[in-house]
């Protein structure tokens, strides 16, 4: 079936789409985190850890882990306490304990003059002492067959006590937190310790911490302020991100929950935190490549030449085709690259452009390399609208009544580059979330096309799209 030359290809419906809006935004936190502007709403899926392994754990062994489920729950779980004079449990006792001092770079998720109390390039304080240890052996706490990953799994966990304190006064505070060590070959020492994944280890009130911050975004109604944290520690440096959340709910529904986040950090200041810094010409085992020379793999295949792509417009019950055009895809020369486990991320600057001409976007951005292939993604933050033509190359959206816009985009590709998905669309801030601005675009290249404009076609794309 060629659905190119068949039958009209429909727009898939707006639920759909918001779903993956949802699931999209969540998984970006690391890419925010790296440079690319932090996002500044989100579905609150959970909290993604951006640093390492965080759930398997065990000193030398691969022993512990978390479970398959988000976060093993610890009621019903058994607790052997940890020496942490051992000679299995010191070495990782050494990474965190004592003072570590960072670079830190803030990042603010709107573009306006309403956030402030902060220098961007700062630098961040944290004196650290291990206060204790554990191994988990997790129950399945009646979560169903959901929870059954859990059963019998385990976790090692430290228990860190933290003085915080950034160098231009902005955040200062004590807060205790649990890390997981993990042995890792790919960061320096081969010794890793991370932020545990558990339900409680990540949201800290922002009340409890002295903080010259000013956060006024648009109008919200406030339930709570939190600081994300993550952290990790090798033998070479500490590093983490912060990351304001502001819990919000909308004005007319006193049921629904919304999250802003206006303001993140990263340390050291080095563009990704808390991945480690490679060369572009180092060899990685994961890649079977140096980073430079898969990039220009993946660049040459996206490069080949136009694509077909199409727009949809779900807003309006009226377009059930896409509107068809091209895009051509370029890619310019990595400026730098970040190792996490056996995947990179690296950074080159990127453009999009559609024949119709609605569509010339350029802007650095990160991809993820691993020996399959890579994703290109990421957002910038919201900027107020009047900036927004001129600041993305974006044409043709209806701006009425909107106050804060963004835009979005990501790229999936095998190895060789010869098979290309990807889609850009535009948001915006409204009732204190963030939400798809009609009409988005999507393309693909390759043998996999028919079955990806097929999926779009039809009611039930599992069963009609082989």
């Amino acid at each position: 079936m060629n659905i190119l030359s068949g039958s009209p290809v429909r727009c898939q419906s707006k639920s759909m789409r918001l779903r993956h809006l949802g699931s999209t935004v969540a998984a970006l936190t690391l890419s925010a985190a790296c440079g690319d502007g932090a996002k500044s709403a989100s579905s609150k899926a959970g909290p993604k850890v951006a640093v390492g392994p965080t759930n398997v754990a065990g000193g030398e062994t691969s022993e512990f882990s978390g479970g398959d489920y988000a976060y093993c729950p610890e009621k019903g779980a058994s607790f052997t306490p940890l020496e942490l004079e051992s000679s299995e449990i010191a070495p990782y006792v050494a990474l965190a304990e004592g003072h570590h001092e960072a670079s830190l770079l803030w990042q603010p998720g709107f573009v306006t003059d309403a956030i402030g109390g902060y220098e961007e390039h700062t630098s961040v304080a944290l004196d650290v002492t291990v206060l204790s240890g554990r191994d988990v052996v997790f129950g399945e706490a009646n979560l169903g067959y959901e929870g059954s990953g859990c059963r019998g799994t385990r976790q090692r966990q430290l228990e860190l006590a933290i003085d915080l304190s950034t160098g231009d006064g902005a955040l200062s505070g004590a807060f205790r937190h649990w890390v997981t060590p993990a042995s890792d070959a790919t960061v320096p020492g081969g010794r890793l310790l991370a932020t545990t994944a558990k339900a409680d280890n990540f949201d800290y009130p922002l009340r409890d911490f002295e903080s010259t911050l000013d956060l006024d975004v648009p109008p919200v109604v406030e339930l709570r302020r939190d600081l994300r944290v993550t952290l990790g520690f090798d033998a070479e440096a500490a590093r983490g991100s912060f990351q304001i959340e502001i819990t919000t709910r909308e004005p007319a529904s006193f049921n629904t929950e919304g999250h802003i986040s206006p303001l993140a950090a990263v340390f050291p200041d080095d563009g990704c935190a808390p991945a480690r810094p490679v060369s572009l010409d180092e060899r990685i085992d994961g890649l079977v490549d140096t980073p430079r020379a898969a990039y220009r793999r993946l660049r040459t295949g996206i490069e080949s030449g136009p694509i077909r792509a199409g727009w949809c417009d779900e807003s309006d019950p009226s377009q059930v085709d896409f509107d068809w055009t091209e895009v051509t895809l370029r890619g310019g020369e990595p400026t730098h690259a970040y190792l996490m486990a056996q995947d990179v991320l690296i950074y080159a600057p990127f453009s999009i452009e559609t024949a119709d001409g609605r569509v010339r976007h350029t802007r650095t951005i990160a991809s993820y390399l691993h020996e399959y292939g890579g994703q290109t993604g990421g957002s910038l933050p919201l900027m107020p609208v009047q900036d927004f033509e001129r600041a993305t190359g974006l044409r043709g959206f209806d701006l009425t009544g909107v106050e804060y816009a963004g835009v979005y985009v990501s790229l999936n590709a095998n190895r060789a580059g010869s098979e290309l998905q990807g889609q850009l669309f535009a948001t915006k801030w409204e009732a204190t979330e963030e939400h798809v601005l009609a009409p988005s675009l999507e393309w693909c290249s390759g043998p996999g096309c028919d079955r990806f404009w097929c999926q779009r076609a039809v009611d039930s794309p599992e069963l009609a799209c082989p």
